[in-house]
């Protein structure tokens, strides 16, 4: 089981997998806001599931290039290690916003609920492209 989170300087949104691995769900948002409230809620979430990795989103630009909030989650993804003692592996997040809106939109869902879902879809889009490269490149015996 992993954990997937599109990581944001005031809220991040969080993915699950199932036991399989193979399908990734919403799970919701923490609040960043506070800082230590969210390590709290992180922490409870990482007890809860014991998950065997995080997937932090890599925000890069449409060139490949990165900027500042790619160093931040650069910075989170080692933090999470260090509070954690479990992998954190950076995952490519590019467009999984814009992808995570259009899904939405398709489903009806109004733009004043999608920004209360949209980083927790944002979060599984991104957990789920992961699982399907990783279920592609694990060897089976």
């Amino acid at each position: 089981m992993y954990i997937g989170i599109d990581f944001g300087s005031v809220r991040m949104g969080i993915a699950v997998s199932d036991d399989s691995n193979i399908l990734a769900v919403p799970y919701g948002s923490i609040g960043w806001a506070d800082a230590d409230h969210g390590w709290t809620e992180l922490h409870s979430l990482i007890m809860e599931r014991q998950p065997a990795g995080i997937i932090v989103g890599l925000p890069k630009h449409l060139n490949g290039t990165e900027g500042a909030a790619a160093e931040q989650a650069r910075d989170f993804a080692h933090q999470v290690e260090e509070h954690f003692g479990i992998s954190a592996i950076l995952w490519d997040e590019r467009l999984t916003t814009v992808e995570a809106a259009r899904l939405m939109h398709m489903m009806g869902i109004s733009s004043k609920k999608q920004r209360t879902r949209i980083d927790a879809q944002a979060a599984t889009i991104m957990l789920q492209s992961w699982l399907d490269w990783h279920q592609s490149h694990t060897v089976r015996r």
